[in-house]
């Protein structure tokens, strides 16, 4: 009997060790892209990020785009920020960085979504919330949560 329940946390391991490597397989060549479209805006060109983690008691007080609109955008996201000042920080201009830091948590949330979906479908055969996590982490829709 412990030698069958060995095998299964062996097996759901290797799926979801499957998973995080099928979302860095998928996102890999987006290594070698530059910065896009708002991360101007919230990175190479914003002196509170570009302070690295200086700036961080910065981040917390104002907007998303703080010093690069001159008004509220309305958005509040600071923990996305002060992950751009940290990588700011450790490698100052650096997309590659910034984009293995994306994938690195987007394989991440797939790994704790299966997790997650595991406990809630106790009971039922574990490829089932495998197979559920696989078709959501490798949609088309995420490409550019992750690839930006």
């Amino acid at each position: 009997m412990a030698n069958e329940q060995n095998k299964e946390v062996k097996f759901e391991k290797m799926l979801g060790y499957l998973l995080f490597a099928v979302e860095f397989i998928i996102y890999f060549n987006t290594l070698h892209h530059c910065y896009v479209l708002n991360d101007f805006s919230t990175i190479s060109d914003n002196r509170v990020t570009t302070k690295g983690i200086k700036g961080i008691p910065e981040v917390f007080t104002h907007f998303y785009r703080y010093d690069h609109y001159s008004t509220d955008d309305g958005l509040y996201r600071p923990i996305t920020v002060t992950i751009f000042a940290i990588e700011w920080w450790i490698s100052p201009n650096n997309p590659p960085l910034a984009h293995f830091v994306n994938i690195f948590f987007y394989a991440l949330t797939g790994w704790v979504l299966f997790k997650f979906w595991k406990k809630l479908l106790f009971g039922y055969n574990i490829v089932l919330p495998f197979v559920a996590v696989l078709l959501f982490v490798t949609h088309r829709i995420h490409t550019e949560v992750v690839a930006h």
